[in-house]
Formats: structure tokens, sequence, C-alpha cells
């Protein structure tokens, strides 16, 4: 990953001519949501210490909550302003702060293939593994920000989940980063390890719901988890989306998804897949994501078997293509 030069000054310069600096990131934060936007933080008020920086979202997450507190918002006067910049999210309609669009400039940092062109200044790296890794090297190779161990740790944070441990999306630029990070003096094997702990209630709840997991013709898995499900197993929001993870790793499984039950009677779709795009699928319902991981809002029930249709399709695919004389990875 290269970030372009003039991309990179604009930023720098834009952060330099705002005394508010707003940043925000998408709804529903994973590791890299908040990794990204709270390192951003740390390495910014370290080199502007008189500038009002701040994270302001309008939700949370309680497994990651470790990580660090946002923000209270502000007045939406002093929005005027200020600069907002919004991390890892690609779409209007996943952007957490709703006051995104209330700053006098904005920029977004992400490296998502689909998304809205909603900002002034776009810099967007598809091929980068993480947000983080594009904002550590805006940091490292432009000075935007100071680095500090606490900057690293949080942006090595972002890096780490969204490559699943550097098992998806890498690139020698990811390693690289990520060893720099590192070289900042904080613990890289504690802080995986916490990123990674299920709680006894997952691990007591994984046996049932792995049970609960179907097969297509394909080779395809998908859960579905309705209200009632939910509710029956006292799961959270957080919790639901999180058993994606119960069919990752399984041989002869390269597409899965989880049906996850809104209180409004749609659904979330969060696919993954191995080899597989699932990117497409999500696309198809008005999602989006990455090539490996993505997802989709449904409106109704009514339009699961169509997004499980894809997913056979695609494991179909895949598993012809794996099955060819001479396929290598």
């Amino acid at each position: 990953m290269k970030i372009d030069k003039n991309a990179a000054e604009r930023l720098l310069n834009k952060i330099e001519l705002h005394d508010t600096i707003i940043i925000t990131r998408h709804d529903r934060p994973d590791g890299d949501a908040l990794g990204s936007t709270l390192g951003l933080r740390a390495a910014l008020r370290e080199k502007y210490p008189r500038k009002k920086i701040l994270c302001i979202s309008g939700d949370g997450s309680a497994k990651l909550g470790f990580l660090g507190k946002e923000d209270e918002d502000l007045p939406e006067e002093e929005y005027a302003g200020a600069l907002v910049i919004v991390a890892d999210c690609g779409s209007v309609s996943q952007i957490s702060n709703k006051r995104w669009d209330k700053g006098a400039f904005v920029v977004k940092i992400d490296h998502h293939e689909s998304g809205d062109d909603f900002a002034d200044l776009p810099i967007v790296y598809p091929e980068a593994a993480a947000t983080a890794e594009i904002v550590s090297n805006l940091i490292l190779d432009f000075g935007i920000g100071t680095m500090t161990a606490e900057a690293a740790k949080l942006l090595y944070s972002g890096i780490v989940t969204d490559t699943g441990g550097f098992r998806f999306s890498v690139s020698p630029c990811t390693f690289e980063t990520a060893a720099m990070l590192v070289s900042y003096g904080f613990n890289a094997g504690e802080l995986t390890e916490r990123l990674f702990l299920r709680t006894r209630k997952e691990a007591e709840l994984s046996g049932v719901l792995c049970g609960m997991i179907k097969m297509t013709p394909s080779g395809a898995a998908y859960l579905r988890l309705d209200r009632d499900v939910i509710s029956a197993f006292g799961m959270t929001r957080e919790e639901a989306g999180d058993t994606v993870n119960l069919m990752l790793g399984i041989d002869g499984i390269p597409v899965w998804a989880v049906f996850i039950g809104e209180t409004d009677g749609t659904y979330h779709v969060r696919l993954r897949g191995r080899g597989a795009n699932v990117r497409i699928i999500a696309e198809k319902f008005g999602g989006g994501g990455h090539d490996g991981a993505s997802g989709a809002h449904l409106d109704s029930e009514e339009k699961i078997p169509a997004v499980i249709a894809e997913l056979d399709r695609t494991a179909k695919d895949v598993l012809d293509k794996q099955n060819k004389p001479g396929y290598n990875i």
C-alpha cells in the first residue's frame, strides 16, 4: 500500500487548520473501528495538545470497552467549524455519529471496497488489511500525529482483529506496519490474547449453537438467530453477531453466514468466506464490506432463502475450483 502524498499533505493541512477535530466510525464497532479511531485520537492529542480532539459515536462495544472510552457529544453549534474524520466506514447509513455532516470539512479514511462518496477528502485503500493500517502509515510516514505506545497498541488492535490474527487479507505492508507498532513497547501477545478471549457464556452457548448450524447441498453453512432464540439465550446484539466465528476454520466450508433477527422484524446478515468473495453477495442485498467479510441488512425474513441460495452457489464455485487438477493456494 502506497499512500498518496498529496492526500496525506491535504489531511495534515486540515488537521493543523482546525482547532476542533471530531473522529467517528461505523456503528456496531469492531476492533478496527475502535482501534483506528482511538489510536488516531491518541496520536493527534500527543502532537496537538491544545486542540480539542474527540472520538464521538452513537454506540459502543461492551466486549472491547477495555480499549478505551470515547467522548461525550458536543453541542451541534460546535460542529460548524470542526474537522470531521470518519474512519473505517464506507456507507453513510453506517456512520455512528449522525451529526457527521455538520462539520466544516469531512475526511474519510477507509479500506472498504464499496461505499458512498460522502467526504470532501477520501483516503481509501481497499488493499489495506485494516483502516488502522492506513492510519498507522499516515502517522509514521507523514506525521499527521505523533506515535506513542498507547496509540500503537490501539492501532495494532485494529490490524490484528481485522485480519483474524494475521490470517486474512495480509500483505508485506501489513506485517511491516505491525512490526513498527510493536516496537513502541506494548505487550502484543497479551493484547492479542485479550482481544480474542471468549466469555464463559459464549463458550457454554457455542455447543448448543453449533448444533443449530445448517448446511446447503454445496457446502455453505449458516446459522439463523431469530429474536426469540436471542432472547431465550439472553444474548446481546454483539454476542449474536460474534456467532459468525463459530463456523470459522471448519474444513470443507468455504462460505458461511449468520442471520440475526432485529426487534423490528428485519434481519442483519454477516457473511464470511475463505477463498470466496462474499462482498458480491452482500452488494446484491444492499450491503458491502470486504471479499472475505461482509454484511447486509434484510428488510424482511423472506429474503433469507435468496441469500442462502447465493451462499450455496458461491460454495459450489469455490469447491469446483479447488477440485480442479493443478489447483494451488
